[in-house]
């Protein structure tokens, strides 16, 4: 029996368009020219082993961004952020219900904290599980372990993951 659910953040509670498409159109540029930083740099800033603010640094003038990387990232958490008020009332619901629900995420710090805080999600999951903080990145097995290894108080088979993609929980 199911007794919690974990729910995806990107692509579930939060739609498109991605933060690098509304960038690139709004700045002039390639999608392109932001898919390095985004394969390479940001995936370490996910696992918690680098610092977005200074990832992004040697990027900026290709981006054609003006101002400095935590301007940059302020612009990020403006312009990322739509939440799918349906999905999100089904959070609720799902809790209402007596269930517990957790948000899992591939995410780097300053989003996450965004996120959590100032989009008040604290307020609205049980649990909380990113990438930068388990230092694993879905759809690695650690993510998975770590998950189970903390303070859900239930069965790998009591609990239900909700995710955008097969391959972050197959």
């Amino acid at each position: 029996m199911i007794k919690v659910v974990l729910f995806d953040l990107d692509g579930v509670i939060i739609k498109e368009p991605i933060f690098s498409t509304v960038y690139a159109a709004e700045f002039g540029i390639k999608p392109e020219d932001m898919l390095p930083f985004f394969s390479n740099e940001f995936l370490d800033c996910t696992t918690g082993d680098a610092d977005l603010k200074k990832a992004v640094l040697p990027y900026l003038k290709t981006w054609k961004w003006r101002g400095t990387a935590d301007e940059l990232i302020a612009y990020w958490l403006k312009h990322h952020q739509t939440v799918d008020m349906p999905v999100l009332n089904l959070v609720e619901e799902v809790r209402n219900r007596g269930f517990k629900v957790g948000l899992q995420t591939n995410q780097e710090k300053y989003r996450l904290h965004h996120v959590w805080n100032t989009l008040a999600f604290n307020k609205r999951f049980d649990y909380l599980y990113a990438s930068c903080e388990l230092k694993e990145r879905k759809p690695h097995s650690g993510f998975f372990t770590k998950i189970l290894k903390s303070q859900i108080p239930v069965e790998s088979s009591e609990i239900l993951f909700i995710d955008d993609s097969l391959n972050s929980i197959a």
